[in-house]
């Protein structure tokens, strides 16, 4: 019922129109009649449809591919807010190859951005006529945990048999010996192990793997990595002040905020608050303002308070807040990105029984990371077989 996306530009909320799919318009109404782009900049978007492709051999910014195919208004107003918002990055910097690759393949196998989008909405519906007509509860693209996302690492660890879980444990290298591994921790404990899997962030990996493999910890050191922090404020309904409608909004960086982005959690999730009450999480830091990230608590939570009254109208103070800090959170994919995930994968393979893997290497999701843990698994136990 409060399905959407807003996006903030010039001071207002404009509603994401229907029918954009990752950047392209596909229903034609909805985009000539928002107010979130100029008439010059939806008839640039939609010269796509007559724009010649592009080379698909060399590793374009995603800026420069956005600019080349819509213009500078889908790339200001749309990209970037989406960008900066999801992924903590700048766009002038994303490796296309390694965050959209459908796109080069649209653009390959199209031409056009535009016309690939309205032969992939066919498919969209059809997937959605499916998911209608399975049994059980309405499933929809969006889906959590009903009580959180602790849940799912809960569930894994009650499977776990014949295993020893050891916590708040740094590792400070990890280096190969005859028949295994010495893993010494930063306490100086030294232990031998028959394998390894390294799933930490890919600076921690560099620095346990520097003795090791220095080639490999260099280019795991040479991936950037972006902070954030969110704040999440607690209302009563009736304090609010405002008919929260969505599922949030997103903030071009070049706006004078300092919020990224405000998830309406309580609309998008059910069971994430109680009945009378909304919860809203508000995002600050990334690529470009990474900086504010770094803020004390009480500064970040009274930033975002004040842009979030200034850009929701939010009247009401809040029940509670909660600031969670998320430093070198978020692995950029520049330039050069796939090329250094192979050279990691090279030099890895020389060290049979090591296991190097992380949200680095492409992808950052949910599904991306228990896609790397079931690999894992299935290369230690091929490992040990043999």
């Amino acid at each position: 019922d409060n399905k959407g996306t807003f996006i903030y530009v010039d001071g207002k909320l404009h509603r994401l129109p229907e029918g954009v799919m990752t950047l392209v318009p596909t229903k034609f109404w909805p985009f000539v009649t928002t107010s979130l782009f100029s008439w010059p900049g939806k008839i640039r978007m939609g010269m796509d449809l007559f724009i010649p492709r592009g080379r698909s051999d060399i590793d374009e910014p995603l800026a420069s591919f956005v600019l080349r195919r819509l213009g500078r208004e889908a790339l200001e107003k749309l990209a970037d807010p989406l960008v900066a918002g999801i992924h903590g990055s700048d766009p002038d910097t994303m490796s296309l190859k390694a965050t959209f690759p459908r796109f080069i393949e649209m653009e390959k196998n199209h031409r056009s951005l535009i016309l690939a989008s309205l032969a992939a909405r066919k498919r969209v519906k059809e997937f959605q006529k499916k998911l209608a007509e399975r049994p059980g509860p309405k499933r929809t693209f969006f889906v959590s945990f009903r009580l959180g996302m602790q849940e799912l690492t809960d569930r894994m660890a009650e499977t776990l048999s014949r295993t020893i879980v050891r916590l708040n444990t740094p590792v400070a290298s990890v280096k190969p010996v005859d028949g295994g591994f010495d893993v010494m921790t930063q306490a100086g404990e030294r232990q031998r192990f028959d394998a390894v899997v390294i799933c930490t962030p890919a600076f921690a990996a560099a620095a346990m793997l520097a003795d090791a493999d220095p080639d490999m910890a260099a280019v795991l050191a040479e991936i950037p990595y972006s902070s954030s922090a969110t704040v999440n404020f607690a209302f009563r309904k009736e304090k609010l002040g405002v008919d929260l409608k969505g599922f949030g909004f997103v903030v071009p960086s070049s706006a004078p905020t300092r919020v990224l982005a405000g998830t309406f959690a309580s609309n998008k999730w059910p069971h994430r608050a109680p009945e009378g009450y909304v919860l809203i999480r508000a995002f600050v830091g990334g690529a470009r303002k990474g900086e504010y990230a770094e803020l004390p608590e009480a500064e970040i939570e009274d930033l975002a308070l004040k842009e979030l009254r200034s850009i929701l109208g939010i009247m009401g103070d809040p029940e509670f807040s909660m600031v969670f800090r998320w430093p070198r959170s978020m692995p950029q994919y520049t330039i050069g990105h796939l090329e250094r995930v192979e050279r990691i994968a090279r030099r890895a393979e020389r060290i049979p029984g090591l296991v190097v893997t992380g949200t680095y290497l492409t992808g950052v999701g949910v599904g991306d990371c228990l896609n790397y843990g079931q690999k894992a698994a299935e290369e230690v136990v091929a490992f040990l077989s043999r």
